[in-house]
């Protein structure tokens, strides 16, 4: 029950900070460079001239397959796939949160006190990373999926799966993965 509850909370609170704050923008920065090279990888005569896609900068990520296969399966536009998926990353993210906080014996309410406080929003020292990223890009993804996995780590029952994720690193880049590879 208590994990059920933690989970409707963690979607909840993922959707008001979609919708109210920090909230999400679309075509304003990086995404403007991926949706084009997504677009391409569907189709390739879409922008084949250019430079942007000769050399895809998604190759043997997630963030693209991902979203790929969701336009496959639902034939929603990418700006609505890539929001479903900024929603549900940012939803694990916040999971991660409770359950960190859990970990350090905060109870439930406590918990999520602290991952609703965490979720509005936080510059990453260093290199612009924020812990809730605005737009739709592979970074946006992959520093949820981080915490999460951090998370799952401090719970003993799920150490081997969580260190098979962190090898694989999210191909987030070194400004997000680098701390996250020191500190494992």
């Amino acid at each position: 029950m208590k994990g059920r509850v933690i989970a409707v909370l963690a979607v909840a609170l993922a959707l008001l900070t979609f919708v109210q704050f920090p909230g999400h923008t679309w075509l304003q920065q990086d995404s403007l460079i991926y949706a084009q090279v997504i677009k391409h990888l569907r189709d390739p005569s879409v922008l084949r001239h250019k430079m942007l896609v000769r050399q895809s900068l998604l190759a043997y990520t997630l963030y693209d397959e991902a979203a790929l296969a969701l336009r496959g399966l639902t034939g929603l536009r990418f700006r609505e796939v890539l929001a479903f998926e900024q929603v549900l990353t940012r939803a694990l993210g916040i999971w991660g949160l409770c359950l960190m906080a859990e970990a350090l014996g905060l109870s439930m309410g406590s918990a999520l006190s602290v991952a609703a406080i965490c979720s509005l929003g936080a510059t990453i020292a260093g290199p612009e990373v924020l812990s809730i990223e605005r737009e739709p890009t592979p970074r946006a993804f992959a520093v949820p999926l981080l915490i999460c996995a951090s998370a799952l780590s401090s719970q003993p029952d799920h150490r081997h799966g969580v260190c098979r994720l962190s090898k694989k690193r999210c191909e987030a880049g070194p400004p997000v993965c680098g701390p996250v590879d020191a500190g494992l």
